[in-house]
C-alpha cells in the first residue's frame, strides 16, 4: 500500500486484484503492526465493499483489515479468474494489478501460478521498493524484475515522452544478456516499451544504431556498456530502474571494478533490484551501498541446492573420466546432457573424445565466436545437439526447462559454482540429476561442496 497513492475515485474505478498468499499477509502484518502510516492513500479506499481506513487504525484493526482483503481476493479470484492465477487484470488505475497489455502474452503462454520468487518480488517491485532477491537458478528471477519494469514504463506517460534509457539491466555474460532480452521481448510484446541488448565480442555498429533510434530498457554486459559510455553513445542520467542480475557471478568474474565505475553515473533516485542465485558474504557490502530499505527475499537458504535434483558422485581416476562419460552417455541416448569442464582446452578435448565414440556434441566457451556460441546454444535447445560441453562462464544463460542431466566432468574450484552448475537441471518444477566425477586430487573440493550445501553427495558405483 505504501506507494499506491490512489484516491478514492481511482480505487472505485479500478479492478484491483491483489495476489497475496497467507505467508505474504503474515509478513506484511509483522512489518506494519503498529505502524500508523500503513498506506499513503489520500482518503478512505473502497474496493467492492471492503473499506480500508489507513489512518487512525488501532493495532487490533490491522488483522481485520487484512482479513477483509483476504476475503476480497478470494472472491475476485473465484468469480473472475476461476482460481489462483498468477496475475490480475486491472484498469488504468489498478494499484497492484498487472495490465492487460503486459499479461496478454503471459496468458498466451499459459503462465498461471507464479514461482515463489515471482510471488514475492513482483508485488514489491510494482510498489517501487528496492529488492534484495536470493533464489536459485531456474526459479523465474527474470520475470521478477522484467515484468514490473515493463508495467511501470507502460503506465508512465510522461516517461514515454522523454527520450533516453530508463531501465538498465546489468548481467555478467552475453548468453545471459540475450536470454533476458528474449524474455523482455516476450513480456513487452503488446506494449509500447522498447528495449535493446549490448555485449562484447561482436561489431558494435548495429548496437550503436539501435541505441540512437531510442530504447527504454537496456540489457548490457559491463565491458561493452563502459565502452559505449566512453564513446558518448550511452548516457545513464535518465535511469529510473537499475537491475544487477546474477550479482554473485558478476563479482566472481571480476566485474566489481567495472560496476564501481558505472554506479556513479546513475541517478541517486532510482529503484534498484538486486538478484543473485547465491548470496555469499562477499557481496553483502555491495548491497548495503546500493539498496535503500530493500525488501529481502530469500526463497531458499544461502547457497542451498535444488531439492528436486538427485546428486551423485563417482570417485574415478582422472584418466578414466572420459571412459565413464562415454559409458553414461551411451546409456542415456534420448537425454539432453550438459557437461561442465573447468577449462576451454579440456572442453574441446572432451568433444573430440565423444566424437571418436560416435557421440555428437558441441563445446561452448569464451574462445568461441559469438556466432558459434549462439549456433551451439540454438542446436542444444532445439535438440539437434544432444550433448553440450561448457565452461562455467559460457554456461550462464543456458535456460532449458527440461534438461534432465548435468555432469561435472571437472569439479569447480569454488564450491558456490557447483550450485550454479547443477541449477541448470531441475528447473521449472522438473526433477533432474547431477553427476560429479571426482579424482583423487579433487576430493577436498567435494568436501567443500558438501560443507557449503549441508548435503552429502551419494556415492555411485560404476563399471567401465
Amino acid at each position: 500500500f505504501r506507494s499506491a497513492q490512489l484516491t478514492q475515485e481511482e480505487v472505485e474505478e479500478s479492478d484491483l486484484i491483489l495476489t497475496m498468499t497467507e505467508e505474504q499477509k503474515d509478513k506484511i502484518l509483522e512489518e506494519y503492526h503498529g505502524y500508523k502510516e500503513i498506506a499513503t492513500l489520500n482518503e478512505y479506499a473502497r474496493v467492492e465493499g471492503a473499506i480500508i481506513d489507513p489512518y487512525g487504525m488501532e493495532d487490533d484493526d490491522y488483522e481485520r483489515c487484512f482479513e477483509q482483503l483476504a476475503r476480497l481476493v478470494k472472491k475476485i479470484w473465484q468469480e473472475r479468474l476461476g482460481g489462483n492465477k498468477m496475475i490480475g487484470i486491472g484498469s488504468d488505475h489498478g494499484g497492484y494489478a498487472l495490465k492487460q497489455a503486459v499479461i496478454k502474452h503471459l496468458e498466451e503462454k499459459g503462465y498461471a501460478v507464479p514461482t515463489p520468487i515471482q510471488g514475492e518480488a513482483i508485488p514489491a517491485a510494482l510498489a517501487k521498493r528496492d529488492i534484495l532477491g536470493c533464489a536459485q537458478t531456474g526459479t523465474g528471477k527474470t520475470a521478477s524484475f522484467a515484468i514490473p519494469i515493463i508495467q511501470h514504463l507502460q503506465m508512465n506517460k510522461e516517461a514515454a515522452k522523454c527520450r533516453g534509457i530508463k531501465a538498465l539491466i546489468l548481467t555478467p555474460t552475453r548468453e545471459l544478456a540475450l536470454q533476458i532480452s528474449e524474455c523482455i521481448n516476450d513480456y513487452a510484446k503488446y506494449t509500447q516499451v522498447r528495449h535493446g541488448v549490448i555485449f562484447g565480442g561482436v561489431n558494435q555498429r548495429p548496437q550503436v544504431d539501435m541505441l540512437h533510434k531510442g530504447i527504454d530498457i537496456l540489457v548490457a554486459t559491463p565491458g561493452r556498456l563502459l565502452d559505449l559510455m566512453n564513446q558518448g553513445h550511452i548516457h545513464l542520467d535518465k535511469i529510473q530502474y537499475f537491475v544487477l542480475d546474477e550479482a554473485d557471478r558478476m563479482l566472481d568474474m571480476g566485474f566489481i571494478h567495472d560496476i564501481k565505475r558505472i554506479l556513479p553515473k546513475l541517478p541517486k533516485e532510482k529503484q534498484t533490484l538486486f538478484f543473485s542465485a547465491t548470496m555469499p558474504d562477499t557481496i553483502i557490502s555491495l548491497t548495503n551501498s546500493l539498496l535503500k530499505n530493500p525488501v529481502r527475499i530469500s526463497i531458499t537458504p544461502k547457497s542451498s541446492t535444488v531439492d528436486a535434483i538427485e546428486q551423485m558422485v563417482y570417485f574415478v581416476e582422472k584418466k578414466e573420466k572420459s571412459l565413464l562419460l562415454v559409458s553414461i552417455l551411451q546409456k542415456s541416448e534420448d537425454q539432453s546432457v550438459l557437461v561442465f569442464s573447468r577449462t576451454k582446452h579440456n572442453a574441446d578435448k572432451i568433444v573430440k573424445i565423444l566424437g571418436k565414440a560416435g557421440i555428437g556434441s558441441q563445446a561452448i566457451h569464451g574462445n568461441k565466436s559469438q556466432a558459434a556460441r549462439q549456433l551451439a546454444l540454438g542446436n542444444f535447445k532445439s535438440g539437434k545437439t544432444r550433448v553440450m560441453v561448457a565452461t562455467d562462464i559460457a554456461a550462464r544463460g543456458i535456460d532449458i526447462n527440461e534438461l534432465p542431466l548435468v555432469i561435472n566432468y571437472d569439479l569447480p574450484d569454488v564450491p558456490e559454482t557447483y550450485v550454479h552448475r547443477i541449477g541448470r537441471t531441475g528447473r521449472a518444477g522438473n526433477t533432474g540429476t547431477a553427476l560429479t566425477f571426482c579424482s583423487q586430487e579433487e576430493r577436498k573440493l567435494v568436501n567443500d561442496i558438501q560443507k557449503l550445501t549441508g548435503k552429502k553427495l551419494n556415492k555411485a558405483s560404476y563399471t567401465i
